[in-house]
């Protein structure tokens, strides 16, 4: 009963002011689901959501559901599949309180194509279904590039800035290539951090930081 009604508890506290939902990074959330926790929400509460990572992984590596074999995903940044399973049911059930889809990309063993990442992801903004905000979080330095960040520019994107093993030593790159266009998401103060959720439920607080490519705010694709 506590994890499923926990997001309600979690609302109510004055200084958590948003959330991440993290378990949709491990298959997609249907509208039912979704729906009991747009109800657990008060107006105004917005929650980041990751993306499935069938989508989102640049390589299979047996996880998550994933084929057993490595090799390049065919689905990688697939809108049209992104737009049935994930969007879709989002538009459905769960659009006021969303605040931004996070594509969190995970790292791969061998060789990357930084220029062809830049490609992809400008061909899935350029596409995907709009009225959501949309922001990448890398989990690879090597495709943070400067192709990178003018396609994130060019579609309203967001950079979501994370402290990950692999990522740390690239903070000030990445405010040295967005200049002076950051913002970041509220988030709690360190007095105020602690064991605020639990692992069932499937949320994380948000600590991430949204670095915008555009404007300091999230623009919303229309």
């Amino acid at each position: 009963m506590f994890a499923r009604e926990s997001l309600a508890e979690y609302a109510a506290h004055p200084l958590f002011r948003t959330v991440g939902i993290d378990r949709s990074f491990y298959g997609p959330l249907g509208e039912d689901e979704l729906a009991r926790y747009a109800a657990q929400l008060p107006a105004g509460f917005r929650c980041t959501m990751k993306v499935w990572s069938a989508l989102t992984a640049r390589v299979l590596e047996g996880r998550f559901g994933q084929a057993a074999r490595p090799g390049f995903n065919p689905h990688f940044l697939d809108v049209d599949r992104f737009a049935e399973a994930v969007a879709g049911p989002v538009a459905a059930a769960f659009r006021a309180q969303l605040g931004a889809f996070v594509l969190e990309v995970p790292p791969a063993q061998g060789p990357v194509n930084p220029g062809g990442f830049a490609d992809a992801v400008d061909r899935f903004l350029g596409a995907a279904p709009p009225g959501f905000r949309y922001a990448f979080e890398l989990r690879d330095p090597r495709l943070l590039t400067a192709r990178y960040v003018a396609v994130l520019r060019a579609h309203g994107a967001s950079h979501v800035y994370n402290y990950w093993t692999r990522m740390r030593a690239r903070f000030v790159g990445i405010f040295a290539m967005f200049s002076s266009l950051a913002r970041f998401l509220p988030g709690r103060s360190p007095a105020a951090r602690g064991s605020a959720t639990t692992s069932a439920t499937g949320f994380s607080p948000s600590r991430k930081a949204c670095i915008t490519a555009q404007r300091c705010s999230h623009s919303e694709r229309r």
